[in-house]
């Protein structure tokens, strides 16, 4: 990009009206997005590292569930796992069981766990050196008689939709990195 001497302005454009300089001038917004593409061996580590510690407080809150607690538990439980305060996450977890789990964006921890859980789910992450995670899992309660049946046309979904892809490369690039499996029902 050419150096203009200008001041360049990123932000939402409702909120940059009386601020200054040329707003998302597209020539740096391309810029920025190119980088964002492209990951260094340091921020390939530590997205990792996010990831492996988002599991952790993921199991646990899978775990603080299956054990009949309430939402707030289930978030304390996730947040001890992962060492991380709620101010420090890179957005609010969504823990959300039964029908709050159809709510899109929950953000309401129900102190009193539900007298028949039937699931969970939990859109939750960590920040890592300034690196995310952003994992959304859904767990059945123990002996859910609708669980197996669901688990298995989705298992059998994924099945298909594998079926239709295939490679784009016939030699990978040397920066592609082998996708680890994700967890099966």
């Amino acid at each position: 990009m050419e150096k203009s001497g200008k001041l360049a302005v990123i932000g939402d454009p409702a909120g940059l009206a009386d601020v200054p300089g040329e707003h998302n001038p597209a020539p740096l917004l391309a810029a920025l997005d190119e980088t964002r593409v492209r990951k260094t061996p340091y921020e390939i580590a530590c997205l990792a590292r996010a990831n492996e510690i988002a599991v952790r407080g993921h199991r646990a809150a899978r775990d603080a569930f299956l054990a009949g607690g309430s939402e707030f538990e289930i978030n304390l439980a996730y947040q001890q796992a992962t060492g991380q305060r709620e101010a420090e996450a890179p957005y609010h977890s969504i823990i959300g069981v039964n029908e709050h789990a159809g709510t899109l964006h929950y953000q309401y921890y129900d102190t009193q766990a539900p007298e028949r859980p039937r699931s969970l789910l939990i859109d939750a992450g960590v920040r890592f050196r300034g690196y995310c995670s952003d994992i959304t899992r859904t767990t059945p309660a123990s002996g859910e008689a609708d669980s197996r049946p669901w688990c298995r046309g989705w298992t059998s979904c994924r099945i298909a939709c594998a079926k239709w892809l295939r490679p784009v490369w016939s030699t990978p690039p040397s920066t592609a990195r082998p996708i680890k499996a994700s967890p099966r029902c």
